[in-house]
């Protein structure tokens, strides 16, 4: 594969990807992390309803102090999980719902009026007593706007923080929950099996269906990557039967030269012999 269909390739995948962003995750992120938090908002205001009630009927008489515990032991789970729920799904840094309703039944029990008159039904406490209530139901009313006002404004979390996120929820509710490795590894295959219909297969697709589309639709641009490359492949017979001429003429070169060397030897003797060694003797004979 070149370099240019790798490329091409890429482009692809980067192409699908980001459409499948845009299309499941960043049109629908606002609409469900508004949806999420008006469920926790309408849970919260519920829970402040009922706190309103409860309270407006202990000052009035209208529930025995017995009757309160027993309203606080049914709430007190209640509080727990909603509380535990909402800083999974939202970076709230706040004071949690449990607190102040735990601190108030502590403050309310502990009063004599109220301990004095636990079973009595009708009964209206004394100023202090009633004071302790109005004082804590405050307290929780405080908390309570405080955990709405955290929660609406709580910014999304990023792609990777709810990705990272979901991942530990996941792990929590398959392995430290019920210890199914089994069904946890099942959901990993589907998920895997998932994104490889989603994104190879298209990716595949479409891919052929373009390598097909040049080979049926545009021929003369193969027909002439093909001339290219025996053109090229011609010049390099000729280039190297060129080579193989040029190392041949200079070994025929350097065996004139050598002869030449011989040559120039037989001539000097030749001249030396027949010419020079008769006219020193003629002269010395003289």
């Amino acid at each position: 594969m070149l370099l240019s269909d790798f490329l091409s390739l890429v482009n692809i995948g980067v192409t699908l990807v980001v459409g499948f962003y845009l299309t499941h995750w960043l049109s629908v992120r606002d609409s469900r992390h508004r949806a999420l938090k008006d469920f926790y908002i309408d849970e919260v205001k519920s829970l402040s309803e009922e706190i309103g009630e409860i309270f407006k009927k202990l000052k009035s008489g209208g529930i025995t102090g017995e009757q309160f515990v027993q309203w606080f032991n049914s709430i007190e789970r209640r509080l727990d999980i909603l509380d535990a729920d909402i800083k999974i799904a939202f970076p709230v840094f706040c004071e949690s719902l449990y607190d102040p309703v735990f601190e108030a039944h502590r403050i309310i029990s502990n009063s004599d009026d109220f301990n004095n008159f636990f079973r009595t039904e009708n009964h209206i406490y004394n100023a202090e007593t009633t004071n302790l209530i109005v004082e804590n139901e405050e307290r929780i009313y405080k908390s309570i706007h405080s955990v709405v006002s955290n929660i609406n404004e709580c910014p999304k979390r990023g792609l990777f923080a709810s990705g990272w996120r979901w991942l530990v929820k996941e792990w929590r509710f398959y392995i430290e929950r019920n210890n199914n490795v089994r069904a946890y590894i099942w959901q990993w295959l589907k998920r895997l099996a998932y994104y490889v219909i989603i994104f190879i297969l298209p990716m595949l697709m479409v891919y052929s269906f373009w390598r097909w589309t040049i080979t049926q639709f545009a021929p003369e641009e193969s027909e002439l990557e093909r001339r290219q490359v025996e053109a090229i492949e011609l010049s390099v017979i000729k280039i190297n039967d060129l080579n193989r001429k040029m190392d041949s003429l200079d070994e025929d070169l350097k065996n004139i030269h050598e002869k030449m060397k011989n040559n120039h030897g037989v001539i000097n003797h030749y001249i030396h012999t027949k010419c020079i060694e008769p006219f020193d003797s003629g002269m010395v004979n003289r």
